[in-house]
């Protein structure tokens, strides 16, 4: 190579300046910024996906194990009486599936198995019956709490509902 072509050579590259302090700072900030929008996104991801796909896991067990329990049960047998004949007593146990909730505005998939309790653990499965309140055939209120955005979000239709429309609620061989 002659020096005229390496002369030409470095003519016609642009001549790199020094980074300026200001320089690496913006830089530095533009990197972190990016990182904390992948951070915050990731978590939007988890908040509004991940605990959909691990509720309706959860609802499906749940659902089964309602099911068998249900079908293991005996019926009682009709006794020929112009009184109705009451239920067993519902029992109930923290954590676990007694009853499902329908709503036949939201569409035929609309099914929640209901379980008791209302702590961060018992709605992460789905809609939970407030302890104390009256349990389904007993006199008084009933309170189920669920959630609106995370974990299924089995009550961010509710605002639809109107008057006179139908929520019923299974319990074993009797709907409410």
């Amino acid at each position: 190579m002659t020096a005229a072509a390496a002369a030409a050579d470095t003519a016609a590259a642009p001549s790199r300046r020094p980074r300026g302090r200001i320089s690496k700072t913006a830089q530095v900030i533009g990197e972190l910024l990016i990182t904390f929008g992948v951070i915050v996104f990731l978590f939007i991801f988890y908040e509004l996906k991940i605990t959909d796909w691990k509720t309706a896991d959860t609802q499906h067990r749940l659902s089964r194990q309602l099911q068998q329990e249900w079908s293991s049960s005996v019926p009682p047998k009709p006794r020929p009486a112009s009184r109705p004949v009451a239920d067993p007593p519902l029992k109930v146990t923290e954590g676990q599936g007694f009853a499902v909730l329908r709503i036949p505005r939201f569409g035929p998939g609309y099914h929640w198995v209901v379980v008791e309790g209302v702590d961060r653990s018992d709605l992460e499965e789905g809609p939970g019956h407030y302890p104390g309140t009256a349990l389904p055939g007993q006199l008084g209120n009933m309170v189920i709490s669920g959630h609106r955005t995370t974990y299924g979000h089995p009550f961010n239709r509710f605002a639809e509902l109107q008057k006179g429309d139908v929520v019923s609620l299974q319990v074993r061989t009797r709907t409410y």
